[in-house]
């Protein structure tokens, strides 16, 4: 019977080995030591490398309070006299911590050793993304999901490009490294948008990432209007300023073509060329705008667009105006001082070099295939 007993027990032992359990008895004594981390040893990194010595053939099992193993070491065994295994600490692990390095032969404990030390602050970016939207998506619905992962426990809050909080939001708290907030923004909300998502851990700031994505326009704005010139207004001079109302803060693109406009227009020779400046909609609803012209009949039309950071017209958002057609006459000393042969365009509130101005002319003139050519940005749009 006491053959067999001791069979068993052997056999457990192996086992309790293998498997790396803990040992179920301890006894004091033993050459366990640790040699790395010392007692209250403030590391470099949160990769650990546990170390010492012990008795040959011996296991060596590093737990953490709980009495689990500490993640990525081993029960490594004792040989010439000397162990090591290398633990990997999370980044929202406490930054002390305390484990205990047994050893046992075994289901018998041959050593144990208690040391505290205190691991470095994490990356404060460690392991914090934004995966939706992605940078410059153009996403499908004005209910946008943002989406991401960060730091265990961590508050994950969502601003506008003006540092104001979205609408009907809160801070998401990261459960399971991952986090998520919805908003809903309204219809005349701006297409193009610009979020900064910051994680907050511990009362501090633990990351910063800002987006950009592109909102779809929900429906399409009233169309703005042109109070002035009246429609059939005679002019003379060179300076006509063109004004009218709008949705406000929306941005305004300006069309002024020739009405009998059926080809390619240029721009004068030596008219004045310049940056073009964004027209806007102010609180009041009210826009106006400066262009110098040469002497012709014109057609002026306003529509609001959605710019991008070029200037040039990324989104319709209205329909367009109702034309409105003036007639400039010459003063006694034309300001331009070029020839008016062709008439001239006027364009504002876009950059109306290349394409951008032919696909804007098609929408809001309707003129078939015209083809807008422009050499300089002029006649000048003040």
């Amino acid at each position: 019977m006491l053959t067999k007993l001791t069979g068993l027990m052997v056999a457990v032992s192996a086992f309790v080995a293998l498997a790396g359990i803990p040992a179920v008895a301890t006894v004091d004594g033993g050459s366990l030591t640790v040699v790395s981390p010392s007692a209250g040893e403030e590391l470099g990194s949160r990769t650990v490398l546990f170390s010492g010595t012990g008795e040959n053939g011996g296991i060596v099992n590093v737990l953490d309070v709980t009495g689990q193993r500490v993640p990525g070491t081993r029960n490594v065994l004792v040989e010439g006299g000397v162990w090591s295994t290398t633990g990997v600490f999370a980044a929202d692990d406490a930054i002390e911590q305390t484990v205990t390095i047994r050893q046992v032969f075994g289901s018998t404990g041959r050593g144990e050793v208690v040391v505290s030390f205190r691991l470095p602050a994490p990356d404060p970016t460690f392991n914090f993304s934004v995966g939706t939207p992605l940078p410059g998506e153009v996403v499908p619905s004005r209910t946008v999901t943002f989406t991401g992962t960060g730091a265990e426990g961590a508050a994950v809050s969502l601003a506008d490009g003006a540092g104001v909080t979205l609408p009907g939001t809160e801070p998401a708290i990261v459960l399971g490294r991952v986090w998520s907030v919805t908003t809903t923004y309204p219809n005349d909300a701006s297409p193009s948008q610009t979020v900064t998502a910051t994680q907050t851990t511990g009362g501090a700031k633990s990351g910063t990432i800002t987006i950009s994505f592109t909102l779809p326009v929900a429906e399409l704005l009233p169309a703005p209007t042109i109070t002035g010139p009246l429609n059939g207004a005679v002019i003379t001079g060179s300076e006509i300023r063109i004004s009218g109302t709008g949705t406000p803060g929306m941005s305004v693109f300006l069309t002024v073509l020739p009405t009998d406009h059926t080809g390619v227009v240029d721009s004068p020779p030596g008219a004045v060329g310049g940056p073009v400046n964004t027209i806007v909609v102010d609180n009041a609803g009210v826009w106006e705008t400066t262009v110098l012209l040469y002497p012709n009949e014109y057609t002026a039309t306003a529509i609001l667009a959605d710019l991008d950071t070029s200037g040039r017209v990324s989104q319709v958002l209205s329909t367009p105006s109702t034309p409105i057609g003036f007639t400039l006459l010459s003063a006694t000393t034309p300001t331009p001082s070029a020839s008016p042969t062709g008439g001239g365009l006027a364009a504002t509130g876009s950059n109306p070099t290349g394409i951008g101005v032919g696909a804007i002319v098609l929408v809001l003139a309707g003129i078939g295939a015209a083809i807008v050519r422009r050499r300089t940005n002029s006649p000048a749009i003040r």
